[in-house]
């Protein structure tokens, strides 16, 4: 229905209940008017009774009409009421699809979807890395194994390493002295103790002495100066402490002298 045909039916349904309420209202006038001539009412109770009856009447047949062409049918508006909204069920699992199966996923659990490297693969990686080492740091053999160890390498893998890289470890115990006695002084044969703890072996550490070209008198003098710079010393004492490095007696007295003392 339009807004326009539901006006004009509004005014017909009022229109008609007034006309309706007036002919209740003149019926009840006459009902009254004839029941107070015959009791002798007078026109201000008359008018009083009239009103309150005629008002009443009025509220009435009102609210009928109101009620009748304005509100819907319970029954409608139970039926129009919005239901709540039902969650959606979720998909029943053996209604869904089968994933896709992934590369590896048949894998036991804790392995790696890569399989461990062949041995002539780690070999060749750990040879590779052996040589970059090198590049940079002297090594001795069971240095350079320990070394490579640590980066996870085999112990097989690792001494194919050390085997195969072309070093000459005399010349690489060699690079090892030169590279202490740049930073600190030593002796003869403190700077032979240190390269054996390096893993050099004996002759390669005897070749790196004799082969450094470091003058042991100047070593003296520098560990001495090194000593003062910490602790005081008398030059006995200071003598004494470094002939217990392995410096000689003359190279010690040298050291001390040249030292100050």
């Amino acid at each position: 229905m339009s807004v326009s045909s539901a006006v004009v039916a509004l005014i017909a349904v009022v229109l008609a209940a007034l006309a309706l309420l007036c002919l209740l209202g003149g019926l009840i006038w006459l009902i009254v008017a004839i029941a107070a001539r015959r009791r002798k009412v007078g026109p201000v109770i008359l008018l009083s009774i009239s009103g309150a009856v005629f008002l009443g009447s009025f509220a009435v047949f009102g609210g009928m009409f109101l009620r009748a062409y304005f509100l819907p049918p319970v029954s409608t508006w139970v039926e129009t009421q919005e239901e709540p909204e039902r969650a959606t069920p979720a998909p029943d699992a053996e209604s869904l699809p089968p994933a896709p199966e992934e590369e590896g996923s048949n894998d036991l659990p804790g392995e790696s979807a890569s399989p461990e490297l062949p041995a002539a693969d780690e070999n060749a990686q750990a040879l590779q890395m052996a040589l970059s080492y090198l590049d940079a740091l002297p090594f001795s053999y069971t240095g350079l194994i320990s070394q490579l160890e640590y980066e996870g390498f085999s112990t097989a893998a690792s001494t194919y390493a050390a085997d195969n890289c072309g070093a000459d470890w005399s010349e690489q115990a060699l690079l090892a002295a030169q590279s202490y006695l740049e930073s600190l002084p030593f002796s003869a044969s403190g700077l032979k103790n240190q390269l054996e703890f390096e893993g050099y072996t004996t002759e390669q550490a005897a070749y790196a002495v004799t082969n450094c070209g470091a003058d042991w008198n100047e070593q003296a003098a520098r560990k001495a100066q090194d000593y003062l710079d910490t602790t005081p010393y008398s030059r006995q004492e200071l003598i004494d402490q470094l002939m217990f490095e392995g410096f000689t007696a003359e190279q010690s007295e040298y050291g001390v002298s040249q030292a100050g003392l």
